[in-house]
C-alpha cells in the first residue's frame, strides 16, 4: 500500500512544483469539505461500508482505485482511499500481525499506535513520503478489515488533517446483504 502511494507521490512531483501550482484554494476546499459532511453517502459496491462523498471530489473505483475499493481525489490532489476486506480474524492483535507482515513484505516501517475509532480499537499510522504524509486508520469489524488512508501534501498536512479526520468519522462499516440462494423445485413423483 505504501509503495504504491510512494510511486504516486513521485509521479505528482511535477504537479506540486512551481509558483501557484499548489492548492490556491485550500481554505475554500477545506470549508467545502466541512460543509458537505452531511451530504450524500457513497456505498461500496460490495456493501461493506459507506461514507459521505466529499463534495466536488472525483470518485475513482474499480481498476482506477486498485487495490482500494474507492478513492476520492480532490481537485487539489488530496486523496482518501478506502478498502474493506474479509479476514479470518476479528481482533486487534491479529490485525497488527497482518499489518506487520505486509510492511515487512514491502520493506516499509511505520510507527503504529493504538487508538479508538468510532468506539472500536484501531491502529493509526502516519508515514512521511517525499512530498506528502499519509494517515492510515485500520480496524476490524465482523471479520472485515477496514483501511482508511489519507494522503496529503506535506506543506498542507496541518491544514487538511482535521477536516479529513472529520470526514473519516462519517465512515460506517456495513454488513453486506445476504444473497438469497435459489432453491431447486422439488422433483415430482410419478404415480
Amino acid at each position: 500500500m505504501f509503495v504504491l502511494a510512494l510511486l504516486a507521490d513521485l509521479a505528482l512531483v511535477g504537479r506540486w512544483s512551481g509558483p501557484g501550482a499548489l492548492f490556491p484554494d485550500a481554505p475554500a476546499e477545506i470549508q467545502g469539505l466541512r460543509a458537505g459532511l452531511h451530504g450524500p453517502r457513497y456505498t461500496a459496491t460490495h456493501g461493506r461500508f459507506s461514507i459521505v462523498a466529499p463534495p466536488g471530489w472525483n470518485t475513482l473505483s474499480g481498476e482506477d482505485s486498485a487495490p482500494y475499493d474507492v478513492t476520492f481525489r480532490s481537485p487539489n490532489g488530496i486523496s482518501v482511499s478506502l478498502m474493506a476486506t474479509p479476514v479470518p480474524y476479528d481482533d486487534l492483535p491479529a490485525l497488527y500481525a497482518d499489518i506487520d507482515r505486509r510492511e515487512r513484505e514491502y520493506g516499509i516501517h511505520a510507527d503504529i499506535e493504538t487508538m479508538y475509532f468510532q468506539n472500536r480499537p484501531a491502529a493509526r499510522r502516519v508515514v512521511k513520503l517525499l512530498r506528502s504524509k499519509m494517515i492510515a486508520i485500520d480496524f476490524v469489524a465482523d471479520r472485515v478489515a477496514h483501511q482508511l488512508l489519507c494522503e496529503i501534501p506535506t506543506e498542507y498536512y496541518d491544514q487538511y488533517q482535521p477536516a479529513l479526520l472529520e470526514l473519516l468519522q462519517t465512515y460506517q462499516p456495513l454488513t453486506p446483504p445476504v444473497r438469497a440462494v435459489r432453491q431447486q423445485p422439488a422433483a415430482r413423483s410419478t404415480p
